[in-house]
Order: structure tokens, then sequence, then C-alpha cells
């Protein structure tokens, strides 16, 4: 394995582009190579596997011949720079790749070769606009240190309290104001007024979360575990640490997390090694309503990928009877798993966590129900649901209180099955929603059935490309034509991922004039801020009229972490 180091990296310079970068120019597998992204410091690693050497090799020398040594090619960048590197700052010369080298006398001299001409070759590439430094290093992998990680991490979390809740150790109302007090400085420095205040969650019969995704792997002492994983994965990938005191597992969970346990201790070879890519269970997703039924997805990898790729010539009957084998005992480990309704999905990838890849049932149904006031939703795989039904109550009778009455018409941007449009149908006469979630669109459609919504209709669009226009004609509404202004005025309820949305929604969202009010959920206030900005500034040909900031609200939908709901309430 060698790796680049790359300094003073460009602002401009995001992790995908510098990935794109690097993968693209050598036609490298997503796999070949691996880049951590310093932001802070301005600086990029990336490290090659040994399969990437051909590649980069056999690019080089098609595309690239230098005219100057390496030495001489860091020095003319220096010039042009104008200014010496800072001495504490590594550069990228022959004599640092030999004595890296001479170090280590098992490094082939082919090797730092390549490396010289790698370096010359990224300082020279546009992208690098002659504003950075490289440090070119060459290292070799260890095996066995790699299979002693599990067993022998250096992991610095003592309580993965600290890392699910960091806020465990204070009370609840302490909690709060940090809380508030947080938000409120955030908003100070934004030039945003205070928020009026913070609605706390009420711990007497509710659930303070209806979705987890634990990780499989081995706890610090090598049993088979079901948890979370600490701030070390990337080098302790199948260290996982135990749930059960954390606030949020209730005392059901705690019992059925047990039995999980239990069952991976007498089954280890099922649990899959992120570092030798044996076995199969990878993570589990639980869903839970609020009377304790569960909907439980189990990743896992293809029983068969493992065989598949060892197999030698001669070795069908051998291979089908130990998949056979691996299929049987996968089925045994669903069958000991403590829930009535389970799915599966197989992921032989690279990446740790859920997405809406293809799932299939073992038993019981596809899906869970959830009744808030008086309407069931359906909680399905990877359809959205607020987390915290108790605190999503609290924000749709705010909504209720505060919302402007003469508005007869709702529009629900990013609504997935329409969870906050159909609890305030009652109080619209009619209600559109937009959505490009397959799932959740299937999701809308039951539940409009089952509570015999008529006034509520969702469009299968993408939020950032329809136009406001295109929602009011499409959704039957009194939306009129493009040279005549509709005479109704409507209230919008725009709740979008953590990242909030493009300038370019917000953007449409100012032109329509007959939209007269906006409430903006944010989950991550600090990452939406920039389309709340962007609702209140100045008027002008690019944003049209300004909203103003009515009130701001937070909601403690995740106890015990420093995040908060936040609902702003905007008017023109």
């Amino acid at each position: 394995m060698f790796g680049i180091s790359i300094y003073k990296v460009p602002k401009y310079a995001s992790y995908k582009l510098m990935n794109d970068l690097i993968k693209d120019k050598f036609s490298l597998k997503k796999s070949d190579f691996k880049m951590v992204h310093h932001a802070k410091n301005k600086k990029v690693k990336v490290f090659f596997k040994e399969q990437a050497i051909n590649q980069i090799e056999t690019f080089l020398e098609q595309n690239f011949t230098p005219s100057i040594k390496t030495n001489q090619a860091s020095e003319d960048h220096e010039s042009q720079k104008g200014q010496k590197l800072k001495e504490n700052e590594p550069n990228s010369n022959t004599e640092n790749l030999e004595q890296n080298a001479t170090k280590e006398s098992k490094i082939p001299q082919k090797l730092v070769d390549l490396c010289q001409k790698l370096s010359e070759y990224l300082l020279a590439h546009p992208f690098m606009m002659k504003k950075v430094t490289l440090q070119v290093e060459v290292f070799l992998e260890e095996p066995k240190e790699t299979e002693k990680k599990n067993t022998d991490c250096k992991e610095t979390v003592k309580d993965i309290r600290d890392i699910a809740t960091p806020l465990w150790k204070m009370q609840y109302p302490e909690q709060l104001e940090f809380k508030k007090r947080k938000l409120d400085n955030f908003l100070k420095k934004k030039g945003l007024p205070k928020s009026s205040e913070i609605i706390p969650f009420d711990f007497d019969g509710n659930l303070q979360r209806n979705s987890f995704e634990f990780a499989i792997g081995f706890d610090s002492r090598n049993r088979g575990c079901l948890g979370f994983r600490g701030v070390s994965f990337e080098q302790n990938p199948n260290l996982v640490f135990d749930p059960s005191e954390c606030g949020f597992i209730t005392e059901d969970m705690k019992k059925i997390i047990q039995k999980i346990q239990d069952t991976l201790q007498n089954q280890k070879d099922l649990i899959y090694n992120r570092e030798t890519k044996k076995g199969n269970f990878r993570m589990i997703k639980v869903r839970v309503n609020t009377e304790n039924e569960y909907l439980v997805i189990v990743d896992s990898k293809s029983p068969d990928k493992e065989l598949s790729s060892n197999l030698k010539d001669g070795e069908a009957h051998d291979k089908l009877t130990k998949t056979t084998r691996n299929v049987q005992d996968q089925y045994s480990f669903y069958d000991q798993l403590p829930f009535e309704n389970i799915l599966y999905t197989h992921n032989d990838g690279d990446f740790e966590g859920f997405s809406s890849r293809e799932t299939k049932k073992y038993k019981g149904q596809s899906f869970i129900t959830q009744k808030i006031n008086e309407y069931t939703f359906r909680l399905s795989a990877f359809g959205f649901f607020q987390c915290n039904i108790y605190i999503l109550k609290k924000i749709i009778e705010k909504i209720q209180a505060s919302f402007n009455t003469d508005n007869k018409y709702l529009i629900d941007l990013c609504c997935g099955q329409m969870t906050l449009g159909i609890l305030l149908s009652k109080s619209f006469k009619g209600v559109i929603g937009i959505e490009n979630n397959p799932q959740s669109i299937i999701d809308f459609n039951e539940c409009q059935k089952i509570n015999k919504v008529q006034n509520c209709k969702i469009l299968e669009e993408d939020v950032n490309k329809i136009s406001i226009h295109d929602i009011l004609s499409k959704s039957g509404m009194e939306a009129g034509t493009e040279n005549k202004k509709i005479s109704t005025t409507f209230t919008a309820i725009l709740d979008p991922p953590r990242a909030g949305v493009h300038k370019d929604l917000i953007k449409k969202i100012r032109k329509s004039e007959e939209i007269t009010e906006l409430f903006y959920i944010s989950c991550a206030y600090d990452k939406a801020i920039t389309n709340i900005t962007d609702l209140l500034r100045e008027p002008s040909n690019a944003y049209g009229q300004a909203f103003h900031l009515v009130e701001t609200t937070s909601y403690d939908m995740f106890v015990g972490t420093g995040g908060v709901e936040v609902l702003f309430h905007f008017r023109r």
C-alpha cells in the first residue's frame, strides 16, 4: 500500500471533487483506494491498494511524460508561489522519497519511482492551480496487525452514551437550558431573533424514538454484539458497544437486545467481519410503534458470495452443499429473532448502512401501523417517518394554533407519506403534497384509503424541479393560468432533509406570491441556515418578495443529544 498526502487543499476542493479526480483520472474502482479528507487542516490523504499500482502506472505512461525531475519540479513550484514552505510542512522532493524508502528496505524501488512520477503529475494538474504542496509516503500493509484490530483496539470511548446521548450526565432541565442557549446564540450570530421557547419531551409513557439502526459485530471482549459503533470504527470496523444503558432504549427493547446478543454469541461465524469479508449479518434496523409492535430489517451479505469467490473446478456439488447450509444457518438466525415482522436485504458492497435497496419478506408484514390522533399511518422499511411521536403532535398543535386562517389550501413540500398534511387536513379545504420517494407514495395511498381522507392529494414529483404553478395546476386547485394571477392564497410546509433544499426551490417559493405563509421544519438548523437566511434576504429579481420571521420554536425531539427540531414560522 502507498499513499499521497496533499497539503494546502483549496476550499473549493470538496471530498466528492477530490474523490472523482482520483477515481476518474486513473480509472480506479472505489475499492482500489481510500481517501481521508481533513478539511480543517486543508489536507487530503489518499491510500492506494496494491491492485491500483498497475492502473496508475499504465495511465502515467500513456498520458504523462515528466519534462523535469521531481526535485526540480518542486523547486519551480516553490519559486512560482514566491514563498518558502513553513519548516513544519512537508515537501515533495526526491530526497524525501529516498529517505522514506531507506527507512523501509522492503519497499521496491519501482514503487518509489512510481510515487515520484505520480507526485509530479498531480502538481502539474490544473486542478491544483499551483496552490498545494505534496508529500509522497510509501508504506507496507501488515496483515497480521489488521487481523488483531478488533481485539487489540485502542478505543477512546469509555461509555457509548457519550456518543449516542452526549448530554446524559446533565439533569433534564439543564439539557433544555443548554439546548435553548446553544440555539439562541447561533441565531444571534446570524442576526436572527431568539427562539420563543423550547418544548420539552414528556417521559410519561412516551417513546423517545421509534427507529433504531444497530450494527452487528463484536464487543471489546470479542463476543457477538448488537449495538452502536464508537469513534474509531475506521480503525476498529468490527467493534460494537452494547446500547442497553442509553436512555432512549426501553425496558422491552433491552430484553430484545439481550436475546439477540445471546443468539449472536452462539452463531459468531454468521457475524460479518468487515476486515476479512467473511460472515453474513451486518446491521439490523428496528421500527416500533407506540403499541410495541416491531418491524425489523436485517442487512446481510448474500449467502453464496463468499463461496463463489473461491470456487475451484470440480467443487460445484460441495459449493451447493455449503451454500444450502449457509442459507439454513441464516434462516435459523431469523427464526430466533424475537420479532413477528422480519424483512431482509442483501448488501455485498463496502457501504455500511441501510439504503432503499430491494427488501424481501421473511415472515409477517412488510409494515406496521402507527395511530396519531384519529389517523392511522404506515411505518415501512425505508419510508420517512418522524422519530418522536409526542413531539410531532406538539408541532402539529403549534401550526394549528398559529396558521393564517385566511389561507384555505396547504402545500406540503417534501411530504413523505404526507403525515403533516393529513394531520392538518381538517383545517384546510385542500392539501397537496410533493414527494418522489416510491415507498412514501405507496404508504400515502394506503393511508388515504384507511383514513378516508378526501381533500388530500399527492404528486410524485421532484420538489426541486417542479414549478409552484405546476403544483397548483396539477392539484386541481384554483390555479388559474400562466398569465393570470391565482386568487387563492396558500400556506406551505417544508420539512426537508438535514441539509435543507437547493436555493432554486427557495427562489420558487419566494417568487410565488400565492404562498403567503411558510412553516419550515429543521432537524439540523446549523445546516439549513442558508435556506432560512435566503427566505429573509432583501427583495430582488432573483429571489422575489421576501418573507419575515414571525416566530422560532424549538422542540426536544432528540433527548440527550445537542440537537433540537426547530419550527420557523414565516409570513409576508
